[in-house]
C-alpha cells in the first residue's frame, strides 16, 4: 500500500464546481450520523487500540477522534468569517500540535459529545 493509501484510506476529497440539492442534504445527513456512528465504531475498543496508530508515523484513534470536533469547529469559524467580513483572511491551524493538546490523552466521550 502506499503512503497516500494509508494517509488517505478513502481517498483524497475531490470538489465540483456545483452541488445538487441532493448532494448537500447527504452531505448534512452524514455529518449529522458521525457522532452515533463513531461512538457505535469505538466503544468497545481498549485504551490500548485507542492508543494504536492508524498508520505508522499517523496519529491514533484516540487522536482522530479528538481531531473531528477540531476540524469542524474551524470549518465553522472559517464559514462566519466568509459571511461576516468584507475581505476574510481564513487562519489555518497546526492540525499537528492540536493532537497534541492534553485532551487527546482523555475519553474520546469528550470529543464524540461535544
Amino acid at each position: 500500500m502506499t503512503e497516500d493509501e494509508l494517509r488517505y484510506p478513502i481517498g483524497k476529497f475531490s470538489t465540483k464546481e456545483n452541488y445538487t440539492p441532493e448532494e448537500l442534504r447527504q452531505f448534512i445527513s452524514s455529518i449529522e450520523s458521525l457522532p452515533p456512528g463513531v461512538e457505535e465504531a469505538v466503544k468497545n475498543l481498549s485504551a490500548s487500540q485507542l492508543d494504536t496508530p492508524y498508520r505508522e508515523g499517523g496519529w491514533t484513534v484516540r487522536q482522530v477522534i479528538h481531531h473531528l470536533p477540531d476540524s469542524h469547529l474551524n470549518a465553522y469559524v472559517r464559514f462566519k468569517w466568509t459571511l461576516t467580513e468584507e475581505t476574510p483572511v481564513i487562519k489555518a491551524y497546526n492540525e499537528k500540535a492540536w493532537a497534541q493538546t492534553p485532551e487527546t490523552l482523555l475519553d474520546p466521550a469528550i470529543s464524540i459529545h461535544f
